[in-house]
């Protein structure tokens, strides 16, 4: 015999649209009630139907996470830990990789409103994000931008001020007296974009010149592959660099790999530092200095903020911008 929303609302003792409450997290309900639903629930083995759900709400309880490149830890971590907070709002969630491309970005806008998702979470591929403002502003579906910042759009975001962190590893490695210090990325996403930008500052402010050559801009498919010609040339030349500042943990890795074929060795022959902070860098030989981005609190903010939007909640604010932190660990050295 079906169990219906009627059964678990005799048995908890309650009205059916406070079980509806319950399963819909819509609030309005005591803590000591849910309990009781909840527990009348499990007695019952009920299970909900998202499909009825939907059509007696006009919501399909389903929310996009659209990322850059799942290949990478930092945003696969982001992608397991959304999802998490999605479920337990009552949500299922559909995650896009987009591969860094901006038209693999605007088809996945247009494919989830065609699935008609109740919002999506997306770390754009793009700074300015002018793509997600439009679609935005046409569609009406509610965004959350993670990862980037953009001011003045009705658009909720979550970032990290990166410029910062770019600046504060910077004087680091300058405190250390390092001056010849390249800084080795992609220029593919906004947020090494920002990194860059705040390398170049310490160096400004630091008095030191910002030397063009000293900065690898390598093809993100040759970083995958654990190539980059342009290093290992800097590596080998007579005017090498003594410390390396990579835009992001994973070109760290590969980094490492590329100064060992070069016999170089960390932190003796040259410096090496990160961002992100990824769970592995700390297993590496030597354990890697990087930024650590406070990735789960800012996952929770957004996804937050945007139920918060979704349930027509009144916006608190608009931007939260989180600060990186130095992790010090054992990949550099002070220059004597």
């Amino acid at each position: 015999m079906t169990v219906t929303i009627n059964d678990v609302a005799r048995v908890a003792g309650v009205s059916k649209s406070t079980v509806s409450r319950v399963l819909n997290k819509s609030g309005g309900v005591s803590p000591e009630t849910e309990r009781e639903v909840l527990k009348a629930m499990a007695a019952l083995n009920y299970r909900p139907s998202f499909l009825a759900r939907g059509l007696a709400t006009q919501k399909s309880y389903s929310l996009a996470i659209v990322v850059p490149d799942i290949r990478n830890p930092f945003f696969a971590h982001v992608c397991w830990k959304a999802e998490q907070i999605m479920r337990d709002y009552g949500y299922s969630a559909i995650i896009c990789n987009t591969g860094n491309q901006i038209s693999e970005e605007e088809v996945y806008l247009r494919r989830m409103k065609d699935r008609s998702v109740d919002g999506i979470f997306i770390a754009s591929a793009i700074g300015d994000a002018t793509n997600i403002i439009n679609f935005r502003a046409q569609e009406k579906i509610p965004v959350l931008l993670f990862d980037v910042a953009v001011v003045g759009y009705g658009i909720p975001s979550v970032s990290v001020d990166d410029f910062y962190g770019g600046r504060r590893m910077t004087e680091y490695l300058i405190g250390l007296g390092h001056r010849r210090i390249a800084f080795a990325t992609s220029d593919v996403t906004y947020a090494e974009r920002q990194r860059l930008s705040g390398y170049k500052a310490a160096l400004w402010e630091a008095g030191i010149p910002v030397d063009e050559q000293l900065i690898i801009m390598n093809d993100e498919a040759e970083w995958s592959r654990g190539e980059c010609q342009q290093l290992v040339e800097l590596m080998t030349s007579q005017t090498r660099p003594t410390a390396i500042f990579c835009s992001n943990d994973l070109k760290a890795i590969r980094t490492y790999g590329i100064l060992q074929r070069c016999g170089l060795r960390i932190p003796y022959d040259v410096s090496v530092v990160g961002y992100d902070n990824l769970d592995v860098v700390e297993m590496m030989s030597p354990p890697l200095t990087t930024m650590s981005q406070p990735v789960d609190e800012m996952v929770e903010v957004g996804v937050s903020m945007l139920i918060a939007e979704l349930q027509g909640q009144e916006r608190q604010e608009w931007q939260r911008e989180f600060k990186p932190t130095l992790v010090e660990r054992e990949s550099c050295r002070p220059l004597s």
